[in-house]
């Protein structure tokens, strides 16, 4: 089965890593649509906004993890926050940027590793819901440990990829749901 993606959204050029550009190369030779969403960009279809949060502009650390495209979706009351790779250096310039509030959702950075998800982060977004997108057997032993006796300490579901295959969340903008592809 074939699924044909009309545009591929990536963060801006310079902080495009060499897998990133191998894969806007290969985009535009099947003829998807190539952009870039930058810090402070949004997109909106009705009620619903997606924010991008990082890289931030004047991001100065290593290209690839710490330089995730971080993006916050609105709808209605309903808020989610997709964290990337992100990590380490990366996840302390979002945090001292300083926007970040309550969410009801967030996707975990870097698949749960130990670097990733903070404690700090943890305590600014207060969130309900956590999805970490991993493999069932993946050589890195995500999710970290440390990471989800920090998730498992503020409260809140954890839903993982490897466990329940593909993590769907519905929202009507103010109640949620989470449908997991195996129960």
């Amino acid at each position: 089965m074939a699924i044909w993606i009309k545009t591929l959204v990536l963060p801006a050029k310079d902080v495009l890593d060499e897998s990133l550009q191998k894969l806007a190369g290969l985009a535009e030779q099947n003829g998807t649509r190539t952009v870039t969403m930058e810090c402070g960009q949004r997109v909106s279809d009705g009620k619903m906004t997606l924010t991008c949060l990082a890289p931030l502009q004047e991001y100065t650390g290593d290209i690839g993890n710490d330089s995730s495209m971080v993006l916050e979706l609105k709808y209605k009351v309903f808020e989610m926050l997709f964290t990337g790779d992100l990590e380490g250096e990366g996840e302390q310039q979002l945090l001292n940027k300083g926007n970040l509030r309550d969410y009801d959702v967030l996707k975990a950075g870097h698949h749960g590793s130990k670097n990733s998800t903070s404690e700090e982060l943890l305590r600014v977004i207060l969130l309900e819901i956590t999805v970490i997108s991993l493999g069932k057997e993946n050589r890195y032993g995500h999710p970290h440990e440390e990471t989800l006796t920090r998730l498992e300490n503020i409260g809140g579901r954890v839903y993982y990829t490897k466990e329940s295959g593909a993590v769907t969340i519905v929202t009507d903008g103010e109640r949620v749901h989470v449908k997991k592809y195996r129960q």
